[in-house]
């Protein structure tokens, strides 16, 4: 005979009916014991679950299958603070922002007046022109990087001038040099529409007779001048159907006289071989040239400058640099454009201050076997402001073999000796190798009777206390960058020396001042395009009488 079976419920309600709490607070009553064993292997099966959990968990994050979260992980790369409004014109403006970490580009949104354009900028800075006069704009940036991009920023509102105020933007970073008696180079920054500009000189402030030269470029030399006179200059940017940019701030700097030490600048420059991977050819070139020009050297050692041509290029890799330079309005030449005679070591030079006499290289003896073939090039030139002759070297020691590096470094120096007969020399270039390796090389040049000016000592970053150099711009920073976006610094004492692979040597001369050329802002990252792994340093020397 079937048991009658109470509902669910029914149950239940029974079962709950016998439940009583004894005085512990524990539940007693029939079935509680079993119940009190089924919680105990529900918490034990819980807490193995857990334990099971944050052992994958670790497992996964060690692996690299995904970060643990936290807010800045899950916030990528940072919205740029709102864009200021540097600078309005009828038809343009001048937009600047901080730059943002880890950021390789930048999205500009420019809104209003029946147009939305969204513009790249490679730095933290751009121009945007054909803009309609008097109007209102939005305006809005983020940073994008490689795997990433940020939100925007917050939107600014600007207006452009009326139609009445200039069309075009003023030629920003203005700089006037002396670089000889009587001389002023005058360079700035390109206005977008310009299609040339007026430069004007007085020696008074307020230009009531000035003198005024046309450029085509972005720089301008002013010869014929007084000595020893001080000098006031400005820029403006001439555009199409004769429209003008406002007159840039006034610039005044004192001329050289006759009589005044006028010196060589020198620098050395590995510039990074086209087919050496990493960032293309195309994307660094600007950057390489701006590099150059915002120094402007008399005369640059490059190195890994290829007599190969680069992909969608027509031309060898160093002729598309003085290629880029000229396109920027600065001038050079290459000491020898032929094909094979010292490969990717080269030299070139402004033929404004300097005059070419002779040219040549030097194949090194000792070379590495199935390496390339390791070069010197070298010049003689003459100081057009003093009429002096100097001996020019740019070389690339061989990396891999300190034996073959160490032969080249003395057959160099020798070599130099002879060819300079009792000029000045300068020997820069790549050395491949530090103070903390292969020092060997550094005394195999200083045997030959140079000097580094910076006076790089064995296994230091200390500077020698009889470093001829009388001022320094960053040579704590290291010759040496790999590409990174941080420029590595070697140590915080702005008077030490950083990491060197590349040098400047000289015969004994006066060193006048010493720039390791890196173009940072305040947390210490390359602005804009990274132009090669290794910096260009520059060094301002007098030849000795």
């Amino acid at each position: 005979m079937a048991r009658s079976r109470r509902p669910p419920t029914a149950r239940r309600r029974a079962q709950g009916s016998r439940r009583a709490v004894g005085g512990s607070g524990e539940v007693t009553g029939p079935g509680a014991a079993h119940r009190s064993g089924r919680g105990r292997r529900r918490r034990r099966n819980g807490w193995r679950w857990v334990l099971v959990a944050v052992v994958v968990l670790a497992v996964v994050a060690a692996a690299g299958g995904f970060a643990l979260l936290d807010d800045e992980a899950e916030a990528g790369l940072g919205a740029p603070a709102s864009p200021a409004v540097e600078e309005t014109a009828s038809t343009m403006l001048r937009l600047g922002w901080a730059s943002v970490a880890d950021a390789d580009y930048y999205e500009v949104s420019v809104d209003g007046a029946a147009a939305a354009l969204t513009l790249r900028s490679d730095s933290p800075e751009l121009q945007v022109p054909g803009l309609k006069a008097d109007s209102s704009y939005k305006v809005r940036v983020r940073a994008v990087g490689a795997d990433d991009s940020s939100r925007f920023s917050t939107t600014v509102t600007t207006r452009t001038s009326a139609d009445d105020e200039p069309q075009l933007l003023v030629p920003a970073h203005v700089d006037v040099a002396a670089p000889q008696p009587r001389t002023l180079r005058v360079t700035w920054e390109s206005v977008e529409g310009a299609t040339g500009y007026e430069v004007q000189s007085d020696t008074d402030d307020a230009f009531k007779h000035p003198d005024t030269v046309r450029s085509d470029s972005r720089s301008a030399r002013l010869t014929g001048l007084d000595g020893d006179t001080a000098y006031s200059v400005r820029v403006r940017a001439i555009g199409a159907h004769d429209t003008r940019s406002a007159w840039s701030a006034v610039s005044t700097v004192t001329t050289l006289a006759p009589t005044d030490d006028v010196p060589v600048r020198i620098a050395t420059f590995n510039v990074r071989c086209h087919s050496c991977g990493g960032p293309s050819w195309s994307s660094r070139r600007g950057a390489v040239a701006a590099t150059i020009e915002s120094q402007h050297p008399d005369v640059v050692g490059l190195q890994e400058a290829q007599q190969s041509r680069p992909s969608g290029f027509g031309t060898s890799q160093f002729a598309d640099i003085v290629k880029a330079l000229g396109e920027i309005g600065a001038t050079y030449r290459v000491t020898d454009p032929a094909i094979g005679a010292s490969k990717g070591t080269r030299i070139v030079y402004d033929p404004d201050t300097l005059v070419l006499l002779d040219t040549g290289a030097i194949r090194y003896s000792s070379q590495r076997r199935g390496a390339t073939t390791r070069y010197a090039a070298w010049a003689v030139f003459r100081q057009r402001a003093t009429g002096q002759e100097f001996v020019f070297a740019s070389t690339h020691l061989e990396p891999l073999s300190v034996p073959v590096r160490t032969a080249q470094a003395r057959q160099l120096g020798a070599t130099l000796e002879q060819i300079a007969d009792g000029r000045p020399t300068m020997a820069v270039g790549d050395f491949n190798a530090s103070q903390f390796r292969q020092y060997q090389i550094h005394d195999a040049m200083t045997s030959n009777g140079f000097v580094d000016p910076l006076g790089i000592q064995r296994s230091s970053k200390v500077a020698a206390e009889d470093a001829p150099v009388e001022k320094r711009i960053r040579s704590n920073y290291d010759s040496f960058n790999d590409s990174r976006r941080s420029a590595p610094i070697g140590t915080s004492d702005p008077d030490g020396n950083g990491i060197y692979l590349d040098y400047l040597f000289t015969t004994p001369m006066r060193a006048l001042e010493f720039e390791n050329v890196v173009d940072i802002d305040s947390s210490g990252r390359y602005r804009g395009v990274v132009p090669s792994d290794h910096n260009m340093l520059r060094l301002d020397v007098v030849l000795p009488d």
